[in-house]
């Protein structure tokens, strides 16, 4: 056998292959990995640009924390050994789909990632990208109509039960092509569906009230729950594929569904919390000495009000 055969012979199948396991026509985690790597040059480039254009308003370094700990997130999940592991374990399956979901979805977003990442751009690119992203632009219009609430829970909803179904996620295990577009869906669907929630740029609508942002995430929380007790308790083996991995494919699938029960809950728990948080300290009722009924406005300072007839006149911007 010639020396170079066997590293070709590796080559195609790392190629073939997600994760590691035998899927053909898959990406190999190695280039999963490589990928995620150039995202990360990608956004350290536009974020020493945008910084020194900046000077002294810099943009907040836990943008840059919060995007490389998503960045992890999508590597634990995708390109680590987690990945053939879920092609064995129906609840290691469930731990990968969770950081994507619950994890590395969320995390993108807080991390406000695309004006940094066109930075990345050269100047003519930049150009070329803005038309797309300024107000009426395409990318914009399709954000703002994925991204409403009814519409972006329903997406999400509908992608994560139809992905369980027995039919559709046998599909997947047994096609590495289809088990590619189930992380794509997934993540895709995740990044909707926290969108109004977190309100990144491009901001393609107002920001939602924080009354209606607790509902829309409990809701999906009710949803969630209800397709990990499912799991939990249904009286058979939905996914035989797991039946030849050595363990027991009922009990596998109870702690697959525990698993996304209670963290689906806790993150979901931890985000009402949070919009709660905002609500009282933002936009709750303010308190303070009752205003008499005969009292009259103060006067506006000279400042403040040559500042506005100057506007009203066409002498400032």
């Amino acid at each position: 056998m010639p020396h170079g055969e066997p590293t070709l012979q590796w080559v195609d199948g790392a190629l073939l292959r997600l994760g590691g396991g035998p899927r053909p026509a898959q990406v190999s985690r190695a280039v999963v990995l490589a990928v995620l790597l150039a995202v990360v040059a990608a956004y350290v480039t536009g974020w020493l640009r945008l910084s020194q254009r900046a000077g002294a308003h810099p943009p907040r370094a836990r943008r840059l924390a919060t995007a490389m700990a998503a960045l992890a997130a999508l590597a634990v999940a995708l390109a680590s050994p987690l990945d053939p592991l879920a092609h064995e374990r129906f609840v290691a399956h469930m731990v990968q789909h969770l950081l994507l979901i619950t994890v590395a979805a969320p995390l993108v977003l807080l991390a406000d990632p695309f004006p940094v990442l066109l930075w990345a751009f050269p100047a003519p690119a930049r150009a070329a990208l803005q038309p797309l992203f300024a107000r009426g632009g395409a990318i914009r219009r399709i954000l703002g109509l994925l991204t409403s609430m009814p519409l972006a829970w329903l997406l999400f909803t509908t992608t994560v039960w139809l992905w369980h179904l027995p039919v559709v996620y046998e599909g997947a295990l047994d096609d590495g092509r289809v088990h590619a577009l189930e992380h794509f869906a997934f993540f895709g669907a995740a990044l909707v569906f926290w969108w109004p929630v977190i309100n990144p740029a491009p901001r393609v609508r107002r920001p939602a009230h924080p009354g209606a942002s607790i509902v829309y995430v409990v809701l999906a929380a009710f949803q969630s729950a209800a397709l990990g007790l499912a799991l939990m308790l249904w009286p058979s083996v939905l996914y035989p594929s797991y039946a030849t991995a050595g363990a027991n494919p009922l009990d596998d699938q109870v702690w697959g569904g525990i698993v996304m029960w209670t963290v689906s809950a806790v993150v979901d728990m931890a985000v009402v919390m949070a919009l709660v948080w905002r609500f009282l300290e933002h936009g709750g009722p303010r308190h303070g000495p009752p205003i008499p009924p005969n009292a009259r406005p103060a006067p506006a300072q000279p400042g403040r009000a040559s500042t506005l007839r100057a506007r009203a006149d066409g002498a400032l911007p």
